[in-house]
């Protein structure tokens, strides 16, 4: 996989000059995970030609990353339920490096942007290096696929990412999602700092992935 994903970002970085590496962020980790967990972003902010997996070691990038290290503990421990109060105790540089070395963190557009991206950018971006975007993500394999914010879900769908499909359905908790033919669920959420309060992220995701799993009849055990 390591070679495959080199060749591949060698090949993009031809097109991409400033580009930012990503992916999984530490292979043993991401593959002994319960689930092979793939984020889905927009971009990152700042420089050029560095690597996203250096500072996601590092447990760097708080208020973002801060999120997605809950919501990959949640994912990865579906057969429990925690109380919130629970949840933010944990909260801690070690945690935060334990969760995230187990994931795939892949942005759509591999160059530097702003600190607001620009949704019309960063769709002129993903339709430019779709089929880049494809690979990477056939490459890690992943079983959730979880697309922070607008329009990365939007965006997934339409270049048909990992295939095509005709419509989002909705969860219970009224949360978007697709499970393909391989059975990888595809979850359109919000952003991880989307301004609403962190608890009103947390549980519908992780509710709304339980109810596809038990669905699948994965085993929560």
């Amino acid at each position: 996989m390591i070679k495959k994903e080199e060749e591949l970002f060698d090949e993009w970085k031809k097109k991409r000059p400033g580009f930012v590496s990503d992916g999984i962020v530490q292979l043993d980790n991401y593959l002994e995970s319960e689930f092979k967990i793939l984020y889905l972003l927009k971009e990152v902010n700042g420089g050029k030609n560095w690597d996203l997996r250096d500072l996601l070691k590092k447990g760097e990038r708080k208020p973002t990353w801060d999120n997605i290290a809950l919501w990959t503990f949640g994912i990865n421990n579906l057969n429990k339920n925690y109380l919130w109060a629970e949840l933010k105790e944990l909260r801690s540089k070690e945690f935060r490096i334990e969760q995230l070395l187990k994931i795939a963190a892949i942005n759509l557009k591999k160059e530097s942007g702003s600190h607001t991206a620009n949704n019309k950018i960063i769709w002129g971006y993903a339709k430019e290096d779709q089929l880049f975007l494809k690979k990477q993500i056939e490459l890690y394999d992943p079983k959730i696929i979880v697309c922070c914010g607008t329009p990365t879900g939007d965006i997934l769908k339409k270049f048909n990412l990992v295939e095509e499909f005709d419509k989002w359905k909705l969860s219970f908790w009224g949360v978007r999602y697709h499970v393909s033919e391989q059975n990888i669920i595809i979850i359109s959420y919000c952003h991880p700092e989307a301004r609403i309060d962190d608890n009103f992220k947390y549980f519908p995701l992780i509710n709304t992935i339980r109810e596809i799993t038990k669905s699948l009849k994965y085993s929560l055990d």
